[in-house]
């Protein structure tokens, strides 16, 4: 018996989800915290594209669900979704915390095989997806760009692949 515990320690220590997704909070307006008309669209958008599209459901609907504390637009952009999907916005973290919230997305055994959500400030989606072992991501997120999403998927023994998709989701968005 002993030696079947010890057999399935390491798997619970090095847990990793099959897919992890970052993108951007959606658009802000020219003053103020919250969400612009257009930002509030995109967020309401955000659900039936997480249900219908086969490109961002290789492994079911998401796991977890983060956001940065105390980012009201992150929260925004990612609570109609978080509500449909009967998840609690994880906000645990904040944008100087991105080591500890990265190795709890690759250490929770609750994601083994799943996929986790990362709505983020686009200064700090860069350096969480090298942390989360994406070597050809880019180095700077655009100050412009909200339609995007940063998709990295995981082999067998942990190896991230990074791939950046179009959401297409809003007239206007990047068609590739």
């Amino acid at each position: 018996m002993k030696s079947i515990l010890l057999f399935l320690v390491p798997v619970l220590l090095f847990a990793t989800p099959a897919q992890v997704i970052l993108f951007r909070h959606a658009e802000k307006p020219a003053a103020g915290d919250s969400l612009s008309l257009k930002g509030r669209e995109r967020a309401m958008a955000l659900i039936p594209y997480f249900y219908g599209n086969p490109a961002v459901l290789s492994y079911g609907l998401p796991a977890a669900v983060y956001a940065p504390r105390p980012s009201q637009r992150a929260i925004q952009t990612i609570k109609p979704l978080a509500e449909k999907m009967e998840l609690a916005v994880l906000d645990r973290y904040s944008n100087g915390q991105v080591d500890a919230l990265v190795n709890d997305v690759l250490k929770n055994p609750d994601y083994e095989g799943k996929m986790v959500l990362i709505c983020w400030s686009q200064e700090e989606l860069p350096r969480i997806a090298s942390l989360l072992g994406a070597e050809k991501s880019p180095k700077k997120w655009s100050d412009e760009t909200y339609d995007r999403l940063w998709v990295l998927n995981y082999d067998d023994e942990g190896n991230a692949t990074f791939k950046d998709l179009p959401q297409k989701l809003l007239y206007g968005d990047s068609p590739k």
